[in-house]
Order: C-alpha cells, then structure tokens, then sequence
C-alpha cells in the first residue's frame, strides 16, 4: 500500500489540503478557515480537513501557516490575520495526539 501525507496550507480566508503520495497529490480540499473564530473552532475545522482526507496509510501532516512559530517549543507564537487570541497555540502537539502520526 502507498504511505500518503497529508498538507495544510492554513491562511486568513481558507485552509486548501491535500492527500499527497510522494510527489503525486491524490486530493484536494478546500475549506473556510474562521480564522476570526475562537481558537478550538479555527483548530475544529483544521480537524475536519484532516479527516476528510484520513485514510489508514496517512503517514505524517504537514503544515504551512503564516505565522510566528517556536520550533522547539512546538508553539504557534502570534499571527497576524487570525483572531488575536490564536497564539501560544501548541498545534503540533494537539494534531499529533488526535491523529496518531508524526506533525
């Protein structure tokens, strides 16, 4: 069976993903962001993202926000175009307990 990755592209106005194997991108989908939203809706409707494309071979999530980020501490320090209170976000952390896989 292949090993799929799954991408998040995660901005202001939506959060494009995609089902990927190796270089070849199986699905998309595209999905409003909230980004104006509470903290556990905008992080809800990453969640639902990943579900819609979860299959038993995923293998690893990616992400891509525009954001400030603390790599060793896993944390989403501030953004600009998110709802003010989207900070300290620990994002890796929560997608790797939900989901089982590597962040």
């Amino acid at each position: 069976m292949p090993k799929y990755s799954i991408t998040l592209d995660i901005g202001a106005t939506k959060i494009l993903a995609g089902l990927v194997s190796g270089n070849k991108v199986i699905e998309t989908i595209k999905k409003p962001s909230k980004s104006k939203a509470t903290n556990g809706e905008i992080i809800k409707n990453m969640k639902d993202v990943i579900n819609q494309l979860w299959n038993k071979d995923v293998k690893k999530i990616g992400i891509g926000i525009a954001a400030k980020v603390d790599l060793n501490n896993k944390t989403i320090i501030s953004t600009t175009n998110f709802n003010p209170k989207f900070k300290n976000i620990k994002l890796i952390d929560i997608l790797k307990k939900e989901f089982k896989v590597p962040v």
